[in-house]
């Protein structure tokens, strides 16, 4: 652990949203950090001055939240988890269950925000992001000379491109909520509607490659112009293979 906690006694009359508060708060500044264990519940509770119920209760809350994972045993506890999109996926799916945001709006929002992405990522031209990117490129190719059999592998690579063309661009907002639309994507559309063929996985593949190269060039136009057509023809093929059509591909 970085830094000893200094958790605060909460405050009787809102007891559980203080510890919810002051826990969310040492994992963002680092004094927690993922894989570490909170201390005991009986510290904890000293720590805080609250009752057994109201801890357990406020834990509950921030493993809901996707915050902690709670393990039993002897060698249990509260145990961080690393940061990441599930939770705001989680959310985005049930939108999508709901109707309220179509496969079609997403198609959109990425093709808009992936466009953008690829131009300002081949604008800033970062040395070690465009290593990165062409590392990733030749995991891709690796992939695809095993043919057919390493289609799944080869989408999670062609995942990590994109969010990786995200990251290149330099917003870190953009990456999370790229990544939430992708996490979305990948759990409940890519295996469902994706053409599952060698012929798709070269064609995803021709389009990665240049698109990579696109933004080590500087390209910024054409950096957009193929990742939008990339996007486009995703979905695309997507509502090809989707007979008859359903709800979340409208």
């Amino acid at each position: 652990m970085p830094s000893p906690l200094s958790f605060q006694p909460a405050q009787s009359a809102r007891a559980l949203d203080s510890v919810v508060q002051q826990v969310e708060s040492a994992i963002v500044t680092g004094a927690l950090r993922a894989g570490d264990r909170l201390p005991a519940e009986r510290r904890l509770q000293e720590m805080f001055g609250i009752s057994r119920n109201t801890l357990r209760e406020a834990l509950r809350a921030l493993e809901q939240k996707g915050l902690l994972e709670i393990r039993p045993g002897h060698k249990g506890g509260a145990f961080v988890k690393p940061l990441d999109a599930d939770p705001m996926a989680d959310h985005l799916a049930m939108f999508v269950a709901s109707r309220q945001v179509t496969l079609t709006h997403m198609a959109e929002f990425r093709e808009d925000i992936e466009g953008l992405l690829a131009r300002r990522a081949a604008e800033r031209r970062d040395t070690a992001a465009i290593a990165g990117l062409r590392s990733l490129v030749q995991e891709a190719k690796a992939l695809h000379a095993q043919g057919f059999e390493a289609w799944d592998r080869f989408m999670a690579a062609d995942r990590q491109v994109h969010l990786a063309v995200a990251d290149a661009a330099g917003n870190p907002l953009h990456s999370l909520f790229l990544q939430t639309v992708h996490e979305n994507i990948h759990r409940h559309n890519v295996g469902r509607y994706l053409d599952r063929s060698l012929d798709y996985m070269t064609g995803c593949l021709d389009d990665l490659t240049r698109l990579v190269e696109a933004i080590a060039a500087g390209d910024g136009p054409a950096a957009q112009t193929i990742a939008e057509a990339h996007v486009a023809r995703a979905y695309a093929d997507m509502k090809r293979r989707a007979v008859p059509p359903t709800g979340d591909l409208q």
